[in-house]
């Protein structure tokens, strides 16, 4: 495709996600501060940024960390706080480029990215999420920047240079979401090993990344430990662990009410919590199963808590069931093709990073229930990804290799 047309394809790409927006902003309206503050999640990140502010001090510093609450009041008290819609807006819509250039650099196709994107721009509870204050947005938003730096991978060489820059994005990652903590843990390790392995690696630009997501983490480490007197990152973990999916089991296996179950679990010790997880494994499997099953492919419940209209809720709904699908799919066809993917070294690093990612989000939202399709919206754009892998791997480059052989 020439450069034009790949300038028309941009064009397309950026003018789509505008006229989607605006047909859903006069869908449901701009939104207000109760819209914005509706779920149970959105006051508490103001608590933390009020607090940061010199604001009264609140016990869900415990839980939520600092990164977002500040983002959040740095723009309330810049802009306004419905003015952050728009920051959100902004970053899903930057969000949409991300992911056309990541998939443009692994299938070579302006048309096919495209593509993706416009699936991307239709997922109308990833657009819904920008009318709330809940970290999905930015974190969407990183993550997909985080794709296209892995997308430029084409060697462990440059798995190796970049290390330092994936690194800080994990760390913004993990300040958003926790549950990107183990992942953050790994790549320090991996990178601190590199440096004393791989001199060479060892630039100022690289050092720099380095210590800026260090700093990141240990500002929030040194919030935990004078503020709750814990070593850890954030009790949003353990509080979602014990609090939905032991009491969950809990409830069924004792046949009492949920709170009373959250009760009897706060008051246990790990070893007991591992003796009951151990003794209720089939009933812990299930449960787990089912909220993997109903959090991929459930109701669009922050699309509706915005007041969307009825015919998009049910245009998400058969958009979650086909996503469902694809998830179910996804690990079987990269069985099939890793022989292939693993012969290509540009492939094999692409795909490791991107899987590492979207099954550490994709398995973890399996603890908890009751939140609707938006605790997997992040592992949508590492899915496209792997996707685009299996269909070069597949598709584009049989297509290529039959050109060849037919070539005059």
């Amino acid at each position: 495709m020439t450069p034009k047309r790949e300038i028309v394809t941009w064009c397309i790409i950026n003018i789509a996600p505008i006229i989607v927006w605006t047909f859903h902003l006069c869908q449901v309206g701009f939104p207000g501060i109760y819209t914005l503050l509706n779920h149970t999640d959105a006051p508490q990140y103001t608590a933390v940024g009020d607090w940061l502010f010199g604001g009264v001090y609140t016990s869900y510093v415990s839980t939520r960390t600092y990164l977002f609450p500040l983002f959040l009041i740095l723009v309330k008290k810049l802009f306004g706080l419905q003015s952050f819609f728009i920051v959100q807006s902004l970053l899903w819509l930057g969000s949409v480029n991300f992911i056309y250039a990541s998939i443009h650099r692994i299938l070579k196709q302006p048309m096919l990215a495209a593509g993706f994107s416009l699936i991307f721009i239709l997922n109308l509870s990833i657009l819904s999420m920008t009318y709330e204050v809940l970290t999905e947005t930015v974190t969407i938003f990183f993550c997909s920047l985080l794709i296209w730096i892995i997308t430029g991978i084409n060697s462990f060489r440059d798995v190796q240079i970049k290390s330092g820059v994936i690194l800080l994005i994990v760390s913004v990652l993990t300040l958003m979401k926790p549950i990107f903590e183990p992942l953050f843990v790994l790549f320090l390790l991996a990178t601190v090993f590199l440096f004393f392995r791989k001199p060479e690696i060892r630039t100022r630009k690289n050092i720099s990344w380095c210590v800026a997501a260090i700093l990141l983490i240990g500002v929030q480490l040194f919030i935990s430990v004078k503020y709750t007197g814990t070593f850890s990152i954030s009790g949003v973990g353990n509080l979602t662990v014990r609090g939905y999916l032991i009491a969950q089991t809990y409830c069924h296996s004792h046949f009492d009410q949920i709170m009373e179950a959250r009760r009897v679990v706060w008051q246990m010790s790990l070893g007991e919590l591992m003796q009951f997880c151990i003794a209720n494994f089939p009933e812990l499997m299930r449960n787990y199963i089912h909220h993997l099953h109903f959090n991929i492919s459930s109701y669009p419940s922050e699309a509706s808590a915005i007041n969307s209209p009825r015919f998009e809720l049910e245009f998400m709904v058969w958009w979650n069931k086909f996503h469902w699908l694809a998830q179910l799919a996804l690990p079987v066809l990269l069985i099939f093709s890793a022989k292939k993917i693993f012969r290509d070294e540009s492939l094999r690093w692409k795909s490791i990073l991107l899987a590492l990612f979207m099954y550490e989000i994709v398995l973890v939202i399996g603890v908890s229930y009751g939140q609707g399709d938006r605790l997997v919206l992040p592992a949508i754009p590492f899915a496209f990804a792997l996707y685009a892998i299996i269909l070069k791997v597949f598709f584009l480059k049989r297509q290529n290799s039959i050109q060849k052989f037919t070539a005059p």
